[in-house]
């Protein structure tokens, strides 16, 4: 009976024993991590026991700035530029947006002082055709609206739809993103090309012949642009009437930009059958014929050996007189055109209005 409780007594003690090692390792783990923090934190600079005790009730923390540091950074939706009050604090002065849209036709760009994440262009029809460009760009301050008083790097995302002909020309397309943990959405409106006919493409005149200070009366032009008008005018001696119109011929803006000697390729026919390529060349030719602001015009004129078109380089009068030859320099048309011109009573004269050769398909399909 005394061994049993001997035994007992010893089984009590080892496990007591156990306990109290176990306590002690982890006291003195958590001792180690404590005095790891707060060395890491600035508070202590020592790691002995006798001393950590005394660093801790000499610390004295920098008044009020952490409480300033707080509110300033809990405000920056309202105010984000600063200026420093004393040797601890910072004031709030103003504010610059952290993120905006600048939105046009067919364009976004969005600037934003936090990274620009998560871009989502909407489904349907623009979002393949969305083109994205990111960039970091600087941007100047000025007070008024002179003088640079200083600048902010935003990080900017330039979003574009590039036009094309469609059936519907007018859209938009949703754009989300995300700037600072924050959702933003931006509409870009969208505005197509409106889709052209093969006649588009090209400016087409016929008209009856018609010899400067010779003949008059109705040239009986045709040609495909729209909205045109019966406008009579003299030119030298002769009174004719030509068609007059209010949108300006896309080829007007190629043959102003020919050099001297040079100009867009072209057809002129003569009846069913002959076509004779030939070139549209500027000249010092000019003759000023007055029309009514805003309209423009072209007439076929024949003048001694020369057959011109003389068109509206700007809008309100007739002014460059182009001449038609087969030859690039020529000085005069080709005796041919000019008597083909006289046989079939006119002709009609098709220019692309890129100024490019005309091909036989082209033709074909133009059903001349």
């Amino acid at each position: 009976m005394i061994i049993d409780d001997i035994v007992n007594e010893l089984d009590k003690f080892i496990t007591k024993y156990k306990t109290l090692k176990s306590d002690n390792q982890t006291l003195t783990q958590f001792k180690t991590e404590v005095k790891t923090a707060l060395n890491s934190k600035g508070i202590i600079t020592t790691t002995e026991d006798s001393e950590v005790v005394n660093s801790i009730n000499s610390y004295n923390p920098p008044s009020g700035a952490s409480s300033n540091y707080r509110s300033l950074i809990y405000d920056l939706s309202n105010h984000n530029i600063f200026r420093q009050k004393n040797a601890d604090e910072m004031e709030a002065v103003g504010n610059v947006k952290d993120t905006f849209e600048v939105v046009s036709e067919n364009s976004v760009k969005i600037y934003s002082l936090y990274d620009i994440q998560n871009v989502k262009i909407a489904e349907g029809q623009y979002k393949s055709r969305v083109e994205q460009t990111p960039l970091s760009s600087s941007v100047s301050l000025s007070a008024d609206y002179s003088t640079e008083c200083g600048n902010i790097t935003y990080n900017t995302l330039t979003l574009i739809v590039p036009p094309k002909e469609a059936d519907n020309i007018n859209g938009e397309v949703v754009i989300k993103y995300t700037t600072n943990g924050q959702e933003h959405s931006v509409t870009m409106p969208i505005k197509d090309l409106k889709k052209r006919s093969l006649n588009d493409n090209f400016y087409i005149l016929r008209q009856d012949a018609f010899r400067v200070n010779e003949d008059n009366g109705d040239l009986k032009q045709q040609v495909n642009v729209a909205n045109t008008i019966d406008r009579p005018i003299s030119i030298g001696s002769s009174m004719v009437t030509i068609k007059a119109y209010t949108e300006k011929p896309e080829v007007f803006n190629t043959l102003n930009s020919a050099n001297f000697g040079e100009g867009p390729n072209a057809i002129i026919k003569f009846g069913k059958k002959i076509k004779i390529p030939v070139k549209v060349m500027m000249t010092f030719y000019t003759k000023i014929v007055d029309l009514s602001e805003g309209q423009y015009a072209g007439v076929l004129e024949l003048e001694n050996d020369k057959l011109y078109l003389h068109y509206t380089k700007d809008s309100g009068k007739l002014y460059e007189r182009y001449l038609i030859a087969t030859t690039e320099y020529a000085t005069k048309t080709d005796s041919n055109i000019v008597s083909n011109f006289i046989a079939y009573n006119g002709a009609t004269l098709i220019i692309k209005n890129d100024g490019s050769t005309i091909t036989e398909e082209e033709l074909k399909a133009l059903n001349m």
